[in-house]
């Protein structure tokens, strides 16, 4: 996932914290940034969100080592000095072929698992 690269290299490169928002319900993925607690929307800018396509969902997200249900939006946080919260996503297509998208704390280490790309 590209954004999420793009949230790392915006959060360290402004020093300013940015949210990677994900809304399993409706495939959308987006920035904001967040400031003093408050988060201000950058999510209706193109370039800082998307939408998956219409046979694609996510089918699994772990955020923090812990499982958690799909319901509601769930938040990624990218940091200035570097880390993020770590997550699994599991992206998979209508036809069944499944992405495991692994993000890693210390952003050291982003993989992308499973069959051809998909979308």
């Amino acid at each position: 996932m590209r954004l999420a690269e793009h949230a790392h290299e915006l959060a360290v490169g402004t020093e300013s914290s940015l949210l990677l928002h994900i809304d399993p319900d409706t495939g959308r993925y987006w920035i904001t940034s967040k400031q003093a607690g408050n988060v201000s929307a950058s999510a209706g800018q193109p370039s800082l969100g998307g939408q998956l396509p219409e046979d694609v969902t996510f089918t699994d997200i772990k955020l923090q080592g812990e499982d958690r249900a799909l319901e509601g939006v769930l938040t990624i946080e990218f940091s200035p000095e570097g880390w993020c919260d770590p997550a699994v996503l599991n992206i998979t297509s209508s036809d069944g072929r499944t992405v495991k998208l692994t993000i890693d704390e210390l952003f050291d280490a982003m993989n992308l698992n499973g069959d051809e790309p998909i979308g």
